[in-house]
């Protein structure tokens, strides 16, 4: 019987992970969740190697920071939640136990085709939600940010459908980008937008070494740049304008010259908050439980929805008053483990893909984290940790037939 759960159980995973993340988070990440804990205590007997692999001990190592934060930052069991919140991530190696009962299902392109089609289906709800429902944001039943989030890193995730195959059709992958972006560009989000220039720019260069000299890779490419451009014509220009503000907002905080508008300013009066609280207990922290506590006294008075925040909307501001230097430290760890699971791959084809996930999944984690709290958000922190178990799974699993 246990032989025959673990392929249900890795639907569940795959379809419910990378299919359904824009058009239904909590459902989607629940159903992942509750596959991923099922098969780690189906395989785990198996597989004990799994939880040792090397980008998986920086997860742990990242863990360990923080339990060495609490006899010095816990003021009540409350601190304990940084644990919870992280859950998803520390599931990983369910995904690679769950690969390693049917290997086939660790290929690049049926990893990318699958991120491909929640792109395509975060568009489509996208276009539904402004042009059906009439509303000014498209969000699916999510917040608007997340679903620019989730639907942006599911884009760029496709690009590992480019590696596997020598066939022309595989750079249909390239307009995963596009549909995340224009899925990114519906929600009106400017967040996701930064993320999508930082991602483009650190994955390019790679994508250019690796495939300009192939025709069909640069007629894509032209025609991708060209069909995004006729679709921003076509975007409401409420959604366009609110978006297109990503880069100016950039620029004015950079030189100081002020906000934008209201949002921008909540942003960087929590940050400033989350600073300040930070100069207190620059070491520990303040513990997991404590964020608003340790804020509200440096929220402005002119902004009372501030107060009793529960992240401050930029995941180094929440590290960094959760658990001071040693925080940042278990940030940096975390957003450093997907870079180093190519390591593991000893197929040329499989190094690159793994590469360039890690890439992805790394800067663009981080640059999203910058305007929104990625980790402890539960549909994107299981993301993360749904993508990290596959770039393993395909390092370890991936065969060398295609090299």
């Amino acid at each position: 019987m246990s032989r025959l759960l673990p392929l249900p159980l890795l639907s569940i995973v795959l379809v419910a992970g990378l299919l359904f993340p824009p058009l239904a988070a909590y459902t989607a990440v629940y159903a992942v969740i509750g596959a991923l804990l099922a098969g780690l205590a189906l395989l785990t007997p198996r597989y004990w190697e799994v939880w040792g692999a090397g980008p998986f001990r920086l997860v742990w190592l990242s863990m360990l920071v923080f339990v060495i934060t609490l006899p010095f930052a816990m003021q009540s069991v409350e601190d304990f939640y940084v644990f919870l919140a992280l859950m998803p991530v520390f599931l990983a190696p369910g995904v690679v136990m769950l690969l390693r009962e049917d290997p086939r299902f660790a290929h690049p392109q049926i990893i990318g085709f699958l991120c491909l089609a929640g792109a395509a289906g975060a568009v489509a709800l996208g276009l539904h939600d402004i042009y059906v429902l009439g509303l000014e944001r498209a969000g699916g039943g999510n917040n608007a940010i997340h679903f620019g989030d989730l639907s942006l890193m599911l884009g760029f995730l496709a690009l590992l459908g480019l590696f596997g195959s020598r066939s022309p059709w595989r750079f249909i992958f390239l307009a995963g980008p596009l549909l995340g972006t224009f899925a990114a560009l519906l929600s009106g989000s400017r967040g996701p937008i930064l993320a999508a220039a930082v991602m483009g720019v650190a994955a390019l260069p790679f994508l250019a070494y690796w495939f300009w000299r192939e025709t069909a890779f640069r007629i894509v490419m032209i025609l991708g740049v060209i069909g995004m451009a006729l679709t921003m014509t076509q975007i409401d220009s409420a959604q366009l304008a609110r978006a297109s503000t990503a880069f100016d907002d950039i620029a004015m905080l950079v030189t100081g010259e002020g906000a934008a508008d209201g949002a921008v300013a909540e942003r960087l009066a929590m940050y400033r908050a989350g600073m300040e609280a930070f100069k207190l207990a620059p070491i520990f922290g303040h513990g997991s439980g404590h964020i608003s506590a340790a804020t509200n006294p440096f929220m402005p008075e002119t902004r009372p929805n501030l107060q009793n925040s529960a992240h401050l909307h930029n995941d180094i501001a929440d590290f960094a008053v959760i658990g001071g230097v040693l925080g940042l430290l278990a940030y940096a760890l975390l957003l450093l483990a997907p870079l180093f699971a190519f390591r593991l791959a000893t197929a040329p084809q499989t190094r690159r893909a793994v590469l360039l996930g890690g890439i992805i999944l790394s800067s663009g984690y981080f640059t999203l984290g910058l305007t929104n709290a990625m980790f402890g958000i539960l549909p994107q922190t299981a993301l993360f940790g749904l993508a990290l178990g596959l770039l393993v799974a395909m390092a370890q699993l991936s065969s060398a037939d295609n090299n």
